[in-house]
């Protein structure tokens, strides 16, 4: 798999470039984050851990003696690069956390926030950034593409950098282009700009809408077979998803997880499944292990598991005629 590191580059400070080109290409391309904080240390972060950039070109995972500091010159220069060299253009964008750039990449914020009536309107002064680096290529693994070949509705769990975003993308192009799946009509939910670049030959994208509202646009104006949607996180969201559901579309979303216990506990996968929305869970590992499976776990089995007998009928009942239909 590889990543946009090299279009990452452009976009920072040119001895900020320079430091990291000459890093290995093992490095590069198991690097997942950058992160920039005023006058402190460059941190990369990936599938080796972090690693401190050395002002000498080299680089530490044990201590950041030594360590290559981005200025505040350097830091402002790379958030007006970010934003297209118009920071109040991006305004928006930035109060919500992140600005998407390059090839899907991304961009999050952190810094002094200015509130009225209990809302953020603005960041007044940034002070980190951190930068997502958006893998191009996957290879979906063997029982990824049996489920998808099954047409289930398909939920991505894991932590951040767990790869899910990037799965989504292979799944979508997968499903779109592929004879042997039929070229499904699928539609992508795109709300951050992660996914504009996508080489579906079937394939529709929604960039820039709010999630709920985009998937009710999907399901009225362009007969989605299937929709795929990064980030559930919140009810809205779901309801929509179930009244898709119910009008014949499958969804192959992702959903912030990391532990079958955090799976059991969270209010908004509990009503996920209480819909009936998935087949199936497919948990991601962890950060340092992009895109691999931990385990695949059908919702009927979590079902049995989590709800009593006297409010688990209705979603049991739907879980296994929406299987037997497959």
């Amino acid at each position: 798999m590889m990543n946009n590191f090299s279009d990452v580059l452009m976009f920072l400070p040119v001895l900020l470039q320079q430091k990291l080109s000459s890093l290995s290409d093992e490095i590069k391309e198991n690097t997942f984050e950058i992160r920039l904080r005023i006058n402190k240390p460059v941190v990369l972060f990936g599938k080796y851990g972090t690693i401190f950039i050395k002002i000498n070109q080299t680089y530490s995972s044990i201590n950041a003696e030594g360590a290559y500091c981005i200025t505040e010159k350097e830091f402002n220069e790379t958030v007006s690069s970010i934003c297209k060299y118009s920071v109040y253009s991006h305004q928006e964008d930035i109060k919500n956390g992140f600005v998407t750039f390059g090839n899907g990449n991304r961009a999050g914020f952190a810094g002094k926030a200015v509130v009225e009536n209990g809302n953020v309107i603005m960041l007044s002064q940034i002070t980190s950034i951190n930068i997502r680096i958006a893998s191009e290529n996957f290879n979906l693994s063997d029982n990824l593409k049996y489920l998808i070949m099954d047409f289930a509705g398909i939920l991505i769990a894991g932590p951040p950098c767990s790869g899910k975003t990037t799965i989504l993308k292979s799944v979508a192009e997968t499903l779109s282009s592929d004879y042997s799946y039929g070229f499904q009509k699928t539609t992508v939910i795109d709300e951050r700009y992660e996914m504009q670049n996508l080489k579906g030959l079937n394939c529709d994208i929604l960039s820039g809408y709010p999630k709920a509202d985009a998937i009710e646009h999907a399901v009225r104006t362009l007969s989605p077979q299937i929709i795929v949607c990064d980030e559930i996180t919140s009810s809205d969201e779901i309801e929509k998803m179930a009244e898709g559901m119910y009008c014949g579309v499958k969804f192959i979303a992702s959903i912030h997880l990391s532990t079958i216990k955090d799976i059991k506990y969270s209010p908004l996968f509990r009503k996920i499944l209480n819909l009936g929305i998935f087949n199936y869970i497919v948990l991601l590992k962890n950060g340092t292990e992009t895109g691999k499976i931990d385990r695949i776990i059908r919702t009927e089995e979590l079902v049995n598991d989590i709800f009593s007998d006297s409010n688990r009928v209705d979603c049991i009942g739907y879980n296994s005629i929406f299987y037997n239909q497959k």
